[in-house]
């Protein structure tokens, strides 16, 4: 069995999209499959989309020895679709959420008619590769549910959650101050809720609380973000910026409550946030906003709790939270712990992909 894991990507593109694929390649790799690992932004423009199949000729002489290609998203896929009947190939279409739907939530305006064509064209694009790939890998139950009701077949899909690597992302010794801090890691797109946190936080603006942000990078947009929050919160604020993974556990394992504040979107019900994963293996209690299927985990692991998807619920859940007894609190982490250990490593998950591609 020879395969090909394929990013629409640059391979300068560090991004939890290209990250899932590596972890998933590395992983089939150890676990003795001869695979290779093709960024297609090297070798074609990625605008238009639609366009893609023209220059995909390029692409189409480095792929066609393979026997199975794991295809990252509706923009990778689509152009393989379109020449299928020239690859020998199995397709596997890894959708890692609902892309036409995201682009709706970030794109469409009144008035903005770029971002009209850009939705249509997802829709487009992605009703082709549901149809026109042989398996399908979804990363919550929702989101299956999506896929079955095109008329997707079960046993064409496999339930493959976004992963964390537990050796890596472990409970460590940080030491914890006397204020209650609250730290949120991540990226500020739309669908992670930023606006949603500061409203929350506005309204605890009498609690000794220190708010944490993690994870700014040099550009415009986050520079924007940094003197918006830090206009919102002032001194009970601790801005930082992108660090690495070891001094991120340092920073997440000092705080007492990590928190997911998405808001309500059906792309957001879909999903399954990479940082869910890492939160819980670092064996800290969890605060998430009930929009997808991280709810259900939380109630059923007890390893956190669930809010609202408002700027009342989410102060009142974090007025909650606070008001726990730090012992219960770091119970809470260390059932999060188990639930990553079980559930989400990359072991885990690498393990049972291997097992489906040799059931093919």
């Amino acid at each position: 069995m020879k395969m090909l894991f394929v990013s629409r990507t640059g391979s300068e593109e560090h991004s939890s999209y290209n990250h899932r694929l590596l972890m998933l390649y590395r992983g089939i790799r150890e676990r003795g499959i001869d695979a290779d690992f093709l960024y297609m932004g090297d070798l074609i423009r990625k605008e238009p989309a639609i366009l893609s199949p023209v220059k995909f000729p390029a692409v189409l002489q480095k792929v066609r020895s393979y026997d199975i290609i794991h295809l990252g998203t509706f923009l990778a896929a689509y152009p393989f679709c379109v020449y299928r009947k020239r690859l020998k190939a199995v397709l596997v279409h890894d959708m890692h959420g609902h892309s036409s739907e995201l682009m709706m939530m970030l794109r469409l305006r009144p008035g903005k008619l770029k971002g009209a064509y850009l939705l249509a064209q997802s829709l487009w694009l992605e009703e082709i590769t549901i149809h026109g790939c042989d398996y399908h890998l979804v990363v919550s139950r929702p989101l299956r549910e999506r896929l079955l009701a095109h008329g997707v077949p079960q046993s064409k899909t496999l339930l493959l959650r976004n992963g964390v690597n537990t050796d890596l992302f472990r409970p460590t010794a940080g030491d914890q101050g006397d204020r209650f801090t609250v730290c949120y890691a991540g990226d500020f797109q739309v669908w992670q809720g930023i606006d949603l946190l500061l409203s929350a936080a506005r309204r605890l603006g009498d609690a000794d609380i220190l708010w944490r942000f993690v994870g700014f990078r040099d550009k415009p947009a986050h520079h924007a973000w940094k003197r918006r929050i830090q206009s919102t919160l002032g001194g009970r604020v601790e801005l930082v910026d992108r660090v690495d993974q070891s001094e991120l556990r340092r920073i997440l394992g000092s705080a007492d409550l990590l928190i997911l504040p998405r808001p309500y979107h059906r792309a957001t019900a879909v999903a399954m946030p990479t940082k869910f994963a890492e939160y819980i293996a670092l064996g800290k209690a969890v605060v998430v906003t009930e929009v997808d299927e991280t709810a259900q985990f939380v109630k059923r692991h007890r390893c956190g709790l669930v809010s609202p998807p408002t700027a009342a619920g989410l102060a009142e859940t974090i007025e909650r939270a606070r008001g726990c007894d730090r012992e219960n609190l770091r119970e809470m982490g260390r059932r999060g712990r188990r639930l990553a250990e079980q559930v989400f490593s990359w072991d885990t998950i690498c393990d049972r992909y291997v097992r489906f591609l040799r059931a093919m």
